[in-house]
């Protein structure tokens, strides 16, 4: 599946992961009513394979954890918090960057719709 190669990427990548996304939303949040995930139970987000995103997340979290540099580059995303994610992550971790793209404002809309992930300049 797309999540057991993401999974492999971060946690497999030594030296750098890069990753660019339009938007993040691996960690579901069905409690939180300004969530796409809300007002889900617990059996449906299971059954949508919501722990998928989950343990890509970690994966990323380990990389860092690992002291792999980890770039995240996303277009500024859509209400009410696809940014939240990398911005996490790269809390606290000077080797962790984020950069969001605001590219309504160099073009009056667009966003990213490519999803790239690559593992130390070599597994794309």
């Amino acid at each position: 599946s797309t999540a057991d190669v993401f999974r492999w990427l971060a946690g497999n990548s030594t030296k750098s992961l890069d990753i660019m996304a339009q938007y993040w939303e691996l960690v579901a949040q069905p409690d939180d009513p300004r969530s796409g995930d809300f007002g889900y139970s617990k059996e449906d987000m299971q059954r949508f394979g919501a722990q998928e995103g989950l343990d890509v997340y970690k994966a990323i979290e380990n990389a860092a954890d690992r002291n792999v540099r980890v770039r995240f580059l996303q277009h500024s995303g859509v209400y009410p918090d696809y940014t939240k994610e990398p911005s996490n992550l790269a809390s606290g971790r000077p080797h962790v960057k984020n950069v969001t793209l605001l590219l309504g404002d160099w073009w009056g809309s667009g966003i990213i719709h490519a999803k790239v992930w690559m593992s130390d300049r070599q597994h794309m």
